[in-house]
């Protein structure tokens, strides 16, 4: 069966180099290709890269989650974006799905 490839970005170090450490270890079919700390890095890698799914953190640095998706998603509409947050604001909610997130 073939990988999925995961992109995963948050600014968060620690939180994402765990949860990449959790996805490689719990199951073959994910291959986490990348980790990014800030939106415009994961823009970055996106233009050289296709993941089939990024996780993506709302609030960063500079270009914040949001942003950085709907950049992404202007140059790659197939890879699905799905966002990382604790914040449940539904500005935030609202401003993601409408500029391509999947999911929340």
């Amino acid at each position: 069966m073939e990988q999925i490839k995961v992109f995963l970005v948050d600014d968060q170090v620690l939180f994402i180099n765990s949860l990449k450490t959790v996805l490689e270890t719990k199951d073959d079919e994910i291959k986490v290709i990348g980790v990014c700390y800030n939106g415009q890095d994961a823009v970055s890698f996106c233009k050289t890269n296709t993941p089939d799914l990024i996780l993506m953190d709302v609030k960063m640095p500079g270009i914040d989650g949001v942003e950085a998706t709907r950049l992404i998603i202007e140059n790659q509409p197939e890879v699905k974006i799905i966002m990382l947050t604790t914040f449940d604001e539904d500005e935030y909610v609202k401003n993601a799905l409408k500029v391509g997130a999947r999911g929340y």
